[in-house]
């Protein structure tokens, strides 16, 4: 056995995924609500609770994946009798593709060729209402090479795929996102996929069913709830409640005496607006009280503040403006202002500092609300959705799919390891290696300094045990990889080995983002970095590393703020990048923040030509002025660079006049795995055409959205 070095990889970048790795958009579950509620002169029934009901297009019970019994087309029976009318008011029912009607009815019959066929069933009543519902209909030759997925959810919030049910390709891995409503906690997923972390994925080696389950913020009640203000597994007693004898009358807060220097944690997430640090500890055995308390201050949006006061000196590891998540370390407890002894004290206000009533979410009885004797323990830890702009780090499932390997369970920290620490990663294989490693490999020579061996089980699933020992500090490249004899494989993940003893408050790494996390191919990103802090006030050095999505190069990794650019190949449905900061005796644990790619499908570049061209570098480009066409020849050539088809994908080319009408159109269905970045042509007739003077259009399509026109002019 030998395990082969990695070769060519470049700093802060990783290697392509493979196409199985990546997201494929969902092909069902899209529901398009055109209008809603009963309409018309009166409101339908006689009886008030009757008003605003609605009608609901559903075509779900339509069979979406079909056989070809003649490999050429089907007959597909169109299913809209889960659709519902509260109106109780006779509907039609109309199926349009491709912008024709395809056949009326609650049940009709339509014969479909192989391929991807996207149906619109509509449905109206005699009172104006109409609603829609799309779904796609997969015919194919060989039905176990797709899969159906089915997400539900329970509660109020959303997920990535839709909820519904979607088609894939045999061996896809599905990326799943939730994404709770306001007012809602993500609390986990159940079914095929399980866990409590809201970004998870799935492999489409048979049919699949999840769910995402969000429970309420507020249970019942209209009293805000937060999350206790330390440590998650510890406990504390309230000394004083609300509305309390000594200094709370008419306060709604609370009192829990801990020692100096237990670390404070935001009870959620927001931005700091206020603080105070430079107050000094009370003296023992003194009654006076010179200076004020030392606190921070937390804006949550939605017109509520958090407090806590009673810091210690110099104790505020936040600065004002800063973003912070629920649960990050935003400063330790002290003795300072007007207090008894050590303690925190906790209060929620509103933009005039009026304080409001407030519960917590580890209580379950009283309303939420802790009394004065009560002692109470928090579950307040930083989570991916403790706050948009900073998460906590860890291995994304996918991070090793171009390994053929697929994260499970609770993962380590994805960019931040320290020596003498037990890890422990678990996963599965793809690809049937026997047996696999977790690597490390020098970012100078690229050799493979460490591997550790470990079987991989009958049901395809490892763990390996990771312990990295005092040779190994510095940077490193990281990747999990398999085989049977020999290995070959990337490692996408740049990683910090330390072998430093905690003797202090760590630094702590801060991601703030731009208000749109979208990122596209070729377009440039920011990463900001600078509110990160020092709790000792050092100087802090900077280290930026890409860990998931297409691969995008970084302008400088080593600065606080620097932005980045996502190059051309396949897309993720996200691009992360993580930040550890250093004050030159301790390192932070590492921030991430998440780019989203919402669609990895464009047009790179689109053409008119009169004469046959071979590829996009031949085919000429105007820019201005727009090209002049001969029609002599007959025929038209359009043609346009893309980047990630996918088979099943409909694409169509259309020629318009100066009218607007359009007079030719060239489609075809995707039906072999095209490349990357693809070049496509498509050739129209001008026989027959009106060579009406001014400017023309060439549009192209992809499944009916318009991606991209050029402007043309027509000589004779």
């Amino acid at each position: 056995m030998r395990v082969m070095n990695i070769l060519g990889l470049q700093p802060y970048k990783i290697t392509q995924y493979p196409r199985h790795a990546r997201l494929f958009a969902p092909l069902v579950g899209l529901s398009l609500l055109l209008v809603t509620g009963c309409m018309g002169g009166t409101p339908c029934g006689s009886s008030p609770e009757d008003a605003g009901l609605s009608l609901r297009a559903d075509a779900s019970r339509t069979e979406l994946l079909t056989t070809a019994a003649d490999g050429a087309s089907t007959t597909v029976t169109l299913d809209a009798s889960a659709s519902t009318d509260s109106c109780n008011v006779p509907a039609s029912y109309r199926w349009w593709g491709n912008g024709e009607l395809l056949a009326e009815g609650i049940i009709a019959d339509v014969v479909l060729p192989l391929g991807q066929h996207e149906i619109i069933l509509e449905v109206s009543n005699e009172d104006g209402v109409s609603d829609s519902s799309l779904i796609t209909v997969v015919v194919t030759e060989d039905p176990q090479s797709y899969y159906t997925l089915h997400i539900s959810v329970s509660g109020e919030g959303a997920t990535t795929p839709v909820a519904g049910s979607s088609v894939y390709p045999a061996g896809t891995t599905v990326a799943l996102r939730a994404t709770p409503m306001d007012g809602y906690l993500f609390s986990g997923w159940s079914g095929d996929v399980n866990g409590g972390v809201s970004i998870a994925s799935v492999v489409m080696d048979a049919d699949k069913s999840v769910a995402a389950e969000f429970q309420p913020l507020i249970a019942g009640t209209d009293v805000p709830r937060f999350f206790l203000p330390w440590a998650s597994g510890s406990e504390h007693t309230v000394s004083q409640g609300n509305n309390g004898t000594l200094t709370h009358q008419e306060l709604f807060a609370w009192d829990f005496p801990m020692p100096v220097g237990t670390p404070v944690l935001a009870s959620a997430a927001g931005r700091v607006v206020e603080l105070l640090e430079t107050s000094l500890r009370n003296q023992p055995g003194t009654s006076e009280y010179g200076q004020p308390a030392n606190f921070v201050t937390i804006d949550h949006g939605s017109g509520l503040l958090s407090h806590y006061a009673h810091l210690d000196y110099l104790g505020a590891t936040v600065e004002e403006g800063q973003l912070v998540a629920r649960g990050q370390v935003i400063g330790y407890s002290g003795d300072t202002g007007i207090s008894t002894g050590p303690h925190l004290h906790y209060e929620v206000f509103d933009v005039l500092r009026e304080t409001v009533s407030t519960s917590f979410f580890e209580v379950d009885s009283q309303g939420g609300i802790p009394q004065e004797g009560d002692t109470v323990i928090s579950h307040n830890v930083l989570n991916y959705d403790s706050i948009s702009t900073y998460t906590p780090s860890v291995l994304p499932p996918d991070a090793f799919a171009v390994n053929g390997i697929e994260l499970l369970g609770d993962t380590p920290f994805a960019f931040f390891f320290e020596t003498e620490t037990d890890y422990s990663i678990s996963g599965r294989v793809l690809n049937g290696d026997r047996w696999v490693c977790a690597a490390l490999v020098d970012p100078e020579s690229f050799e493979t300094v460490y591997c550790d061996l470990t079987d991989v089980g009958d049901d395809e699933e490892f763990a390996i045990p990771v312990r990295f020992g005092p040779r190994h500090v510095g940077r490193f490249y990281f990747g999990v990889i398999g085989g049977d004899d020999e290995v070959e494989g990337v490692a996408p993940i740049s990683i910090l080995i330390s072998s430093q003893a905690v003797s202090g408050p760590q630094p702590l790494a801060v991601i703030d983002i731009p208000d749109s996390p979208d990122i596209d191919f070729l377009q440039s990103g920011s990463l900001i970095g600078s509110g990160s802090v020092s709790p000792r006030d050092l100087n802090l050095t900077y280290q930026w590393a890409q860990v998931s999505g297409p691969p995008a190069s970084l302008a400088d990794s080593t600065a606080a703020d620097t932005h980045f650019t996502v190059e051309l190949g396949e897309g993720l449905d996200r691009v992360s990048f993580q930040l550890v900061v250093s004050d030159g005796e301790l390192h932070s644990l590492p921030a991430q923040v998440d780019f989203v790619m919402p669609d990895t499908f464009f047009v790179n570049r689109i053409g008119i030509a009169d004469t046959l061209c071979d590829d996009a570098d031949t085919c000429p480009v105007f820019d201005p002025p727009p090209p002049i066409v001969s029609f002599g020849t007959q025929v038209i050539l359009g043609w346009v660079e893309i980047v990630n088809a996918e088979i099943g994908d409909v694409l169509a080319f259309s020629i318009s006049d100066p009218t607007g009408e359009v007079v030719r159109t060239s489609d075809f269905t995707v039906l072999s795995e095209p490349s990357v970045i693809s070049f496509w042509r498509f050739a129209t007739s001008s026989v027959g055409v009106d060579l009406v003077p001014g400017p023309w259009i060439g549009t192209f399509t992809r499944n009916g959205q318009i991606e991209a026109t050029i402007e043309f002019r027509v000589v004779s």
